[in-house]
């Protein structure tokens, strides 16, 4: 079983935009019981990102920024769990990068 933690790099030679690293781990407690644990995580591949923001947009990040105000369906960074990122690294054949 993979142990997701803090400070760890994720690279797929496959999907170079979805590169990222885990800044912190917010873990929820009720009356002192786990209840559930988001791993913060942000990409690390601007120029991948981009690229793949624009070939999927037809145009280019800034242009779609300008669009929306904002970069959703793609998002950046953000927080999400166990799970999510699993299936990311499974998907994207990601290897935990020393």
């Amino acid at each position: 079983m993979i142990k997701l933690e803090k400070g760890q790099i994720w690279r797929s030679k496959l999907h170079p935009h979805e590169d990222f690293k885990i800044y912190d781990v917010i873990v929820q407690e009720w009356d002192h019981h786990l209840t559930e644990t988001f791993y913060c995580w942000e990409r690390l591949n601007h120029e991948a990102f981009v690229k793949m923001v624009a070939d999927r947009k037809r145009m280019t990040l800034d242009e779609f920024i300008k669009s929306t105000k904002t970069t959703h369906p793609f998002a950046w960074c953000g927080e999400s769990q166990r799970n999510v990122l699993m299936n990311k690294i499974k998907k994207c054949e990601m290897e935990l990068s020393e």
